[in-house]
C-alpha cells in the first residue's frame, strides 16, 4: 500500500493561505504575523500558534470563515497532478495544518482519496476562540498513524509540501518534493526541490525518483 501525502495551503492552492485570509478579513493581521514569526522560530509550538491565533476570532460569525476563505484558487494542474499520482499510489491524503471545511473543499475539487485538518470550533454560529488540533507540530505523527491504519510503510510512501511544518514528514517518507519552497529547513530534508506554476512538475519528478 503507497500513500501520497499533500500538503493544501501553497501546495495545492495558491495565493494567501486560510489563515492570513481570517486575520486579514477580522482585522487582526498584523497581530497574527507576530504569532507567527514566533513559531518559525520555534519559540512557540504549532499549538500554541494556532490556539493563539484562534482566539483573536473569538465572537466573531463561523459563517464569516466561509466569506473570508472562498473560494481558494487552486494551483494550475491540482487535478491533472492528483490523476497523475493515483495512477502509481493507491492513497491519496491530503494532510494540512490548515482549516477542514477548506481542505476538504479542495480534495472535492481535486479527486483525493481524504483529507485532514483542524476544526475552529463554534456554538450557534459564534466562534469560541478554541480549535480543534488534528494537524499540529509534527505531520509524522499523522502521516505515520494514517500509514498504520492502511497496513503501509512510510518508506513507501511519498509526500510534497512547501514549509517548515512539513519538515518531519519529509524526514520519515520515502520520497519528498519541496514544490516552491518558502523554507530552507524543507529544502535541506527534501529529495528535490521544484519551482514552477504547475502542479504536474512535482509530481513528476516525485515519480521519477
Amino acid at each position: 500500500m503507497r500513500i501520497a501525502f499533500l500538503d493544501v495551503d501553497g501546495t495545492l492552492t495558491k495565493g494567501v493561505n486560510a489563515w492570513e485570509k481570517i486575520h486579514r478579513y477580522f482585522g487582526v493581521y498584523e497581530q497574527s504575523k507576530v504569532y507567527h514569526d514566533m513559531a518559525r522560530r520555534k519559540e512557540i509550538s504549532y499549538e500554541e500558534w494556532a490556539a493563539l491565533d484562534v482566539a483573536m476570532w473569538k465572537g466573531k460569525k463561523y459563517s464569516e470563515i466561509f466569506e473570508a476563505i472562498f473560494p481558494a484558487p487552486l494551483i494550475e494542474d491540482a487535478k491533472l497532478g492528483v490523476e497523475i499520482l493515483k495512477k502509481e499510489f493507491d492513497i491519496v491524503y491530503l494532510v494540512s495544518g490548515g482549516i477542514d471545511v477548506l481542505v476538504d473543499d479542495v480534495r472535492r475539487r481535486v479527486g483525493a482519496d481524504y483529507a485532514v485538518a483542524n476544526s475552529i470550533l463554534h456554538e450557534e454560529n459564534i466562534l469560541n476562540g478554541e480549535v480543534e488540533i488534528k494537524v499540529g507540530s509534527s505531520k509524522y505523527a499523522v502521516i505515520s498513524q494514517i500509514a498504520q491504519e492502511f497496513g503501509s510503510q512510510l518508506e513507501n510512501c511519498g509526500a510534497i509540501g512547501d514549509d517548515f511544518n512539513d519538515v518531519d514528514m519529509f524526514e520519515n517518507v520515502g520520497k519528498s518534493i519541496a514544490f516552491n519552497s518558502k523554507s530552507d529547513e524543507l529544502e535541506r530534508v527534501a529529495d528535490s526541490v521544484v519551482r514552477s506554476s504547475s502542479f504536474v512538475d512535482p509530481v513528476r519528478e516525485l515519480l521519477r525518483l
